[in-house]
């Protein structure tokens, strides 16, 4: 009798220990999909994700904080990347795989560091025809510059040094456009009217429509090795919570320090 009663009774331990781990193990197993879903998202070095608590199996966390390095917008690489977001519902986790999007978001928060070694980097990769050289990125405190030289063949050579100077302003809260700018052949100004056509084609020099969080930009700093954007206010980290990290295996060592407050003081 006894052991007919022990047999009883496994089948219900179990199933009623399977109705208290389940939701544990569903959503760590969540954690993990969404860190690798971001790694695929941002391609970066390195990448720390964390939520306030486990991830629903309906893709929503009330609070979450991301910090990347090394990641891609659209192509470029960006230094660091910080973002705080609060309710948030991404699409399903089934979906995560093809494309991870965001579908509900009541507040994201953002800061981003682009340094010049990075724009620079992305330019040599971009297919200018073979009469450009030497096309380069100077970043200074007031405003960008772009200089590259221009040479072309006919019955002589002609080549051109081109500058293309102006600042930088915030359009919609998600793009970059050039503001008060400036375009210089061989030392001589050339005229607004043929600038502005110039300039057309390149607006907006950044883009963050398609942006998995889309923050609203509120602020542009200079430096003469960086660029770097804030919302308002600023994201911060979260304390406690859910952790989950990556690290790619050519990084030797990822560095704590992120976008923040400070950077931002005079």
């Amino acid at each position: 009798m006894r052991r007919a009663i022990i047999g009883a009774l496994i089948p219900v331990l179990i199933f009623v220990s399977m109705l208290f781990l389940s939701p544990c193990a569903s959503a760590n197993g969540l954690i993990d999909e969404l860190g690798n879903a971001m790694v695929r998202e941002f391609s970066p070095d390195c990448l720390v994700f964390t939520s306030a608590e486990p991830i629903g199996d309906d893709g929503f966390t009330s609070h979450l904080h991301l910090a990347v390095e090394g990641g891609k917008i659209d192509k470029l690489r960006v230094d660091e990347i910080s973002v705080e977001a609060f309710n948030v519902r991404f699409n399903p986790p089934e979906m995560w795989q093809e494309k991870l999007r965001l579908e509900a978001v009541d507040e994201v928060r953002l800061a981003a560091r682009i340094t010049e070694k990075d724009i620079n980097a992305a330019l040599l990769g971009t297919e200018l025809d073979e009469h450009w050289k030497n096309v380069h990125i100077d970043l200074r405190p007031k405003e960008i510059v772009a200089i590259g030289v221009y040479q072309q063949s006919f019955i002589f050579k002609f080549r051109f040094l081109l500058k293309l100077a102006g600042e930088l302003e915030i359009v919609d809260g998600n793009k970059v456009y050039l503001t008060n700018y400036r375009f210089y052949a061989n030392g001589f100004r050339i005229s607004q009217e043929t600038t502005d056509k110039i300039v057309e084609e390149i607006q907006p020099i950044l883009d963050l429509t398609n942006f998995v969080f889309p923050a609203k930009l509120k602020e542009i700093r200079l430096s003469e090795e960086e660029l770097l954007l804030y919302s308002d206010p600023p994201p911060s980290e979260i304390s406690g919570g859910v952790v989950w990290s990556f690290k790619r295996d050519r990084v030797a060592k990822c560095d704590d320090a992120m976008v923040t407050e400070v950077d931002r003081s005079p």
